[in-house]
C-alpha cells in the first residue's frame, strides 16, 4: 500500500479566496456539519430523450422512472424548514421531461432555495423558456460538448445542434428582453477525444461566451471504472461529505456520485426518504462513520471511496505535482 502525503489545503483548482469566501467550500474544506446538507441533488426522473455515448442512465435498473410529486414536495418542505441553501433538480435523466417540473421549481423558490439543474437543452421551446424565466429559476446548466454540429450530434445521440443553438439563442434573447437577470445561463462540457482540440484551443469557449454567462469544462470520467485504489491520503478528505446528498428517483440516498458502482450495479445507500426524513439520513451512523474515516485521513478504508473516480483523479494529480517538484 502506498502512503501519499498531501497538502491539507489541497481541495480543488479554485483560488484560496474563492475557497475561503464560499460556505460550500468552507464547510467542505474544514469538515463542518451544520446538521443538514447545503444542497440536495434531486433525481426527479430517469427518462431522457437522448442516448449520449457517455451516459450511464440505464446501468442501474429500477422500477421507478418518475418520483411522486407528493414525495418531491415533502422533501422540498423539509429542505425549507431546515434552511438548506440550494437544490439541484436533476441527477440522471432529462428534468424537463418531468410533468410538473415548473411547479417543482416554484415550490423550491417558495422555500427560499437556490434552484438549478442540468439539461440537454433540446426541450427549450419558447413556451418552456418563458415558463422557466418566470418560475424564479436561478440557474440553468446546458450540457454541450462541441461547437461543431457533426461532433455534437455524434456525442449527444438524438440531439440536433442547430435546434440547440436556436434554443439557447432564444433563451438568452427572451431573458434579456424581459430585463431579467435570471436564470443564469451556463454551458457545461466534458472533455473527450472528439472535442479535446476545440476546448484546449479555446474556440469552444469563444463560440459560446456571447450566449452563456459562464462556461464550465470538466474531465469526463469513465463511470464504469470501479477499480479500487487503496493509496493512503493522510491529509486529504472529500468535502462532498459535508456539502450535499443525492436523492435517487426511488428515494435511495447516496452521499455523492461515487455512491453508485455502475459496473456491478451497487448502490451505496445511506437510507431512503420514503422511510426516513432527510435530516436523519444526513446524520445517520453510516454516513458519520465515513466522515470520521475521512477526518482521520483514512478514505482508503471506505469501499466506495476506493472506487471513486474523483479520488483517483486527486491521487493522480498529487503524484504529478510531486514529480514536477522533483523535476521528473
Amino acid at each position: 500500500m502506498e502512503d501519499l502525503s498531501v497538502d491539507p489545503t489541497f481541495v480543488s483548482d479554485l483560488s484560496y479566496n474563492e475557497v475561503k469566501n464560499s460556505k460550500w467550500y468552507h464547510n467542505g474544506q474544514y469538515m463542518i456539519n451544520n446538521g443538514f446538507p447545503l444542497q440536495i441533488d434531486l433525481e426527479l426522473n430517469l427518462t431522457c430523450n437522448f442516448n449520449c455515448i457517455m451516459c450511464i442512465r440505464d446501468s442501474i435498473k429500477t422500477k421507478k422512472q418518475y418520483m411522486d410529486l407528493e414525495t418531491v414536495y415533502d422533501l422540498i418542505n423539509q429542505c425549507g424548514e431546515n434552511k438548506m441553501e440550494s437544490i439541484k433538480l436533476q441527477y440522471r435523466g432529462e428534468p424537463l421531461l418531468y410533468p410538473d417540473f415548473i411547479n417543482v421549481i416554484k415550490k423550491a423558490k417558495e422555500n427560499n432555495l437556490f434552484v438549478h439543474f442540468n439539461t440537454n437543452g433540446s426541450l427549450l421551446d419558447l413556451e418552456m423558456i418563458k415558463a422557466l424565466i418566470f418560475s424564479g429559476l436561478d440557474k440553468i446548466i446546458i450540457s454541450i460538448e462541441s461547437m461543431f454540429p457533426h461532433i455534437y450530434n455524434q456525442i449527444r445521440v438524438g440531439g440536433n445542434f442547430d435546434k440547440l443553438l436556436a434554443n439557447i439563442t432564444n433563451l438568452r434573447f427572451l431573458r434579456d428582453s424581459y430585463e431579467k437577470e435570471k436564470p443564469i445561463i451556463e454551458v457545461f462540457a466534458t472533455v473527450q477525444e472528439t472535442n479535446k482540440r476545440e476546448i484546449e484551443e479555446g474556440i469552444f469557449s469563444a463560440f459560446w461566451k456571447n450566449l452563456a454567462d459562464s462556461i464550465t469544462i470538466a474531465e469526463c470520467f469513465d463511470l464504469y471504472d470501479n477499480t479500487e485504489d487503496n493509496t493512503e491520503l493522510p491529509n486529504w478528505h472529500c468535502g462532498q461529505l459535508w456539502q450535499r446528498l443525492i436523492v435517487l428517483v426511488d428515494g435511495e440516498v447516496i452521499p455523492c456520485c461515487a455512491g453508485i458502482d455502475y459496473k456491478d450495479s451497487v448502490v451505496y445507500s445511506m437510507g431512503n426518504i420514503n422511510k426516513s426524513i432527510i435530516k436523519e439520513i444526513w446524520n445517520c451512523h453510516k454516513l458519520e462513520k465515513i466522515r470520521e474515516l475521512h477526518c482521520e485521513g483514512k478514505s482508503h478504508k471506505v469501499e466506495m471511496c476506493r472506487k471513486c473516480r474523483l479520488r483517483k483523479s486527486v491521487i493522480k494529480k498529487i503524484k504529478n505535482l510531486a514529480l514536477n517538484r522533483l523535476g521528473v
